[in-house]
């Protein structure tokens, strides 16, 4: 680094000649001379004098930020096809911007990206996890759509939505779907507010350390008004929940505090218009109307108990005999997809759905597609074997992907093939014609 005594800049900076004394002291301190020793005017002196000064002060500052500068140079080539890829994602600027059932359905959270000094991709979130002080935050889980087992309004009355008490990530159920690509650097900053009344934590499903796994050690319970930063490498690709994983777990579960997370393969997949499906259910069973009620964490019966009351062990136990769920649906809006609500597909069009089931207290789900046939794989991933069917069945926590096109236009149902489920709002429907468009012709 070059540097410039106190006697030598002072007098460059008043314009004076330059003798050659001054110049020797420079040289002694490893500075060129900077002008010949001449008699030539003092204007002529000064001018050189100041373009080299330039010259220097940019050397100067080139060594003190030669980390920032390389790493500018890093991003200036790296980032933008970071980027690139990411808008061919359709992914949200924003991860924290709340969703309906309408805008989840596309919603796609990149995270906040840079690059890191190997060229790697930081990608940074934040996820805000809020009970609410335990009662939850009222949202409606209907809509004001007759029949299709919601209520039908007379003339004189007016239509009360369906309240269900909340607890969510970022206000919303489910929370947002996160997406990286395999190799991604993803640091995941959790943090529960101070009103809440429980601690939480994040349960991530994929490959990472114990110590990011969410359910032990610090990261494990985050108090309210606490925070921590999950810290990964994603891998590998495919599709994965994530949820609260503080005992009991059914309640956190149950009450909203989940979501997907979506890991890209580096050579990214065959182009598709894609979305996003996460099937939920909703139950009053414990919580009850205004969310104040809290499930009991389900424990092994002493032997004492087994002597004293075999019938209410038992009856204790049983899951059928559990919490029981009033509601079901997809992407959080029990008939949300139907009517002028009903999603619209193009004919000869590539779709792929991710999909995933947060269904808690039933130990099976599924998904049907009406007319028609998809590949489907299993949890989504590069090994994962593709079936060629119109159902799949899904335990909790169960996902893969589907891909397919329609050949024919019509309407098209959707729904779980378990007609109890759809019965109680886990229906949607495909409108599908030629012509391209939005995916809701009504906005």
């Amino acid at each position: 680094m070059l540097i410039i005594s106190t006697f030598a800049v002072a007098t460059l900076l008043i314009g004076t000649a330059i003798t050659p004394i001054v110049n020797a002291q420079l040289q002694t301190l490893g500075v060129p001379a900077l002008v010949k020793t001449t008699n030539t005017t003092a204007a002529a002196n000064t001018t050189a004098i100041q373009s080299q000064i330039s010259g220097l002060q940019k050397q100067l500052y080139n060594a003190q930020h030669a980390d920032q500068i390389k790493q500018q140079a890093i991003e200036a080539k790296l980032l933008p096809p970071i980027k690139q890829s990411d808008n061919a994602k359709h992914c949200a600027i924003d991860q924290q911007t709340p969703t309906t059932f309408k805008t989840y359905l596309t919603h796609f959270a990149c995270g906040h990206v840079s690059v890191l000094p190997n060229g790697t991709a930081l990608r940074k979130f934040t996820l805000i996890a809020d009970d609410y002080n335990g009662t939850g935050k009222p949202i409606e889980i209907s809509t004001n759509t007759p029949g299709l087992g919601k209520p039908l309004t007379s003339s004189n009355q007016t239509y009360k939505p369906v309240i269900f008490h909340a607890w969510t990530f970022n206000g919303t159920v489910p929370g947002p779907t996160m997406r990286f690509t395999q190799g991604d650097h993803v640091q995941i900053t959790v943090k529960v507010t101070n009103d809440s009344k429980f601690p939480h934590s994040l349960h991530m499903h994929s490959m990472h350390p114990g110590a990011m796994d969410g359910m032990s050690g610090a990261a494990g319970m985050i108090e309210p008004g606490g925070s921590l930063t999950y810290d990964f490498i994603a891998q590998p690709a495919g599709v994965y929940p994530y949820h609260c994983h503080m005992a009991p777990v059914e309640e956190h579960i149950s009450r909203g505090l989940y979501g997907m997370m979506i890991i890209d393969p580096k050579t990214p997949r065959p182009q598709a218009t894609e979305m996003v499906m996460m099937l939920n259910s909703y139950t009053y069973s414990f919580q009850g109307v205004n969310g104040s009620g809290h499930l009991i964490q389900t424990l092994p019966a002493t032997m004492q108990e087994i002597q004293k009351n075999l019938s209410a062990v038992e009856f204790n136990s049983d899951e059928g005999n559990g919490p029981d769920n009033q509601f079901y649906s997809v992407n959080g809006m029990p008939f949300g997809y139907v009517g002028t609500d009903s999603v619209h597909l193009t004919t000869g069009t590539p779709y792929r759905i991710y999909l995933a089931n947060m269904v808690e207290f039933d130990p099976v789900n599924s998904f049907h597609m009406h007319g028609n046939m998809f590949n489907y794989r299993p949890s989504g991933t590069l090994n994962s074997s593709k079936i060629y069917t119109d159902i799949v069945t899904l335990g909790q926590g169960d996902r893969g992907m589907l891909e397919f096109h329609y050949n024919f236009p019509g309407q098209f149902m959707f729904h779980a093939h378990i007609n109890h489920f759809s019965d109680l709002g886990w229906i949607g429907f495909f409108l599908v014609d030629n012509k391209p468009g939005p995916f809701f012709n009504n906005g």
